[in-house]
């Protein structure tokens, strides 16, 4: 095959591709249907606490999704997946907490730095700041973590 039997059909390649979407089949457009799940009716910027107005779709997930925080953004008219979502950061990363160690009937209190960030639940790494110990800790609160042993 020589150059010049490829060329026509080179040219014709490369004037489908410029061909508008409006000039593709009836049927085409056909196969994209729209998402059965839950849907961002705006651009869902990470960090950003989910309200109902952020997100369409059957009330029952719609209702589940309420309150979880967007871990990458999401752009509107996309599907919003488990993945995307999880617990509200309750401690962010360099923030000054309190640590509180429970064993018992004994209870100390200091403050730590925490070096994750983490929501409810969740296990992080916080320094305390008088002796510069590294421990993991367990957030039970906003700008608050417990050791226990």
């Amino acid at each position: 095959m020589t150059i010049r039997t490829l060329l026509p059909s080179m040219t014709l390649l490369a004037g489908l591709a410029m061909l508008p979407l409006t000039a593709l089949p009836a049927h085409a457009a056909a196969t994209q249907a729209a998402p059965a799940g839950p849907v961002a009716t705006r651009v869902l910027a990470a960090g950003e606490v989910l309200t109902p107005a952020d997100v369409a779709g059957p009330d029952a997930l719609v209702d589940r999704l309420v309150g979880l925080e967007v871990k990458r953004t999401i752009y509107a008219g996309q599907p919003v997946h488990p993945a995307d979502l999880g617990p509200p950061t309750l401690v962010e990363r360099n923030a000054i907490v309190e640590v509180r160690y429970i064993a018992g009937a004994l209870q100390i209190r200091t403050e730590g730095r925490a070096l994750d960030s983490g929501g409810a639940g969740d296990l992080v790494r916080v320094m305390n700041l008088s002796s510069r110990a590294t421990v993991t800790a367990r957030v039970v609160g906003p700008s608050s973590l417990e050791v226990t042993p």
